[in-house]
């Protein structure tokens, strides 16, 4: 019998080699690796993006109410608008008259007889909804109160004075109370932005500079032969230089509103972990000549990684006058 051919002999078994099966699994493992990380780049990548626009969505929906109703407070110099600051957790409030459905007389006073509304914007406890169970959260409120004034003297009618109407409906307690028994008997509050955690109000003042606490109306409430009304802390804000009690008479020209949100998500993860209150805390007020987004954005650092990561700065200025 011959022997087989030369080239026959020479020729390899069918089959892979281990050297060729081990780099194929290598090159195969590579290729998985990089397509899991594309994959894993992509989704976070599309969660900050959701996370982004949510807290953009509430911040933009809290700017357009808030200037809404600020087109339509009753300023007359300034005393129809209130401001607060809740030292103790960091935050501002807000309130003011609004002139829905309020008649003017010929001189710009508002008549005696007047039907509008109360408006107030601050922080406040709700009860919600986190992991299973309810919860006591601080948010965003903005209050809402129908308001029927008349003054049962004839004189009075052509030029009350607002500080009556204060008084009366007792918007100043709303504004500094924290969920007290009263709290919804003038002004009935509803969350206005389930993911906004840090209110703060700056003041663009006529000379330019930026401060955190207004100048008052000058003798706002006190009437011919009568005593102040008694705001409590709430400020009545000035502005024109012939109402500020400010030395060299400024006053406020705008109003800068910023916010600090979260995604729902992050906040509910946050609060179950117990890092929330670290916000109050280190996302404090701004000393005056600096705006809440400009401070915050400085302290960063200071934030807990599940915040640091998501938390969102927003800022808008309404002009005045």
């Amino acid at each position: 019998m011959k022997p087989p051919p030369l080239w026959l002999s020479n020729r390899r078994p069918a089959g892979f080699t281990l050297v060729e099966v081990l780099v194929s699994m290598a090159v195969l493992m590579i290729v998985v690796v990089l397509t899991t990380q594309m994959l894993s780049q992509t989704n976070r990548a599309t969660a900050s993006s959701n996370q982004q626009m949510e807290s953009s969505s509430a911040s933009r929906i809290i700017f357009q109410a808030l200037g809404s109703d600020l087109s339509a407070a009753l300023l007359h110099g300034g005393p129809s608008i209130l401001f607060y600051n809740d030292v103790s957790a960091q935050d501002s409030a807000i309130g003011f008259l609004s002139q829905s459905r309020a008649r003017f007389t010929s001189d710009a006073a508002v008549a005696g007889n007047l039907r509008g509304s109360i408006v107030g914007y601050r922080m406040r406890n709700f009860s919600i909804p986190v992991a299973g169970g309810n919860q006591d959260l601080r948010l965003l409120a903005r209050g809402d109160g129908r308001l029927t004034y008349f003054e049962a003297n004839a004189t009075e009618r052509a030029s009350f004075d607002f500080a009556k109407i204060f008084e009366s409906a007792g918007l100043p307690t709303d504004l500094s109370s924290q969920n007290v028994a009263a709290d919804q008997t003038i002004v009935q509050w509803d969350v206005a932005g389930g993911n906004i955690l840090r209110f703060h109000l700056s003041f663009l003042l006529n000379d330019g500079s930026i401060v955190q606490t207004p100048p008052r109306y000058q003798g706002f409430g006190q009437p011919e032969g009568g005593t102040p009304l008694n705001t409590g802390t709430c400020v009545p804000i000035a502005f024109s230089s012939a109402t500020s009690s400010d030395l060299t008479k400024r006053y406020v020209k705008g109003i800068i509103v910023s916010l600090a949100a979260l995604d729902v998500q992050t906040r509910d993860r946050a609060m179950q972990a117990g890092v929330l209150g670290e916000m109050q805390n280190v996302l404090s007020g701004p000393p005056d000549g600096r705006t809440a987004l400009d401070f915050w954005n400085e302290r960063l650092a200071g934030l807990n990684g599940i915040t640091k990561r998501s938390v969102r700065f927003y800022e808008r200025i309404y002009p005045i006058n």
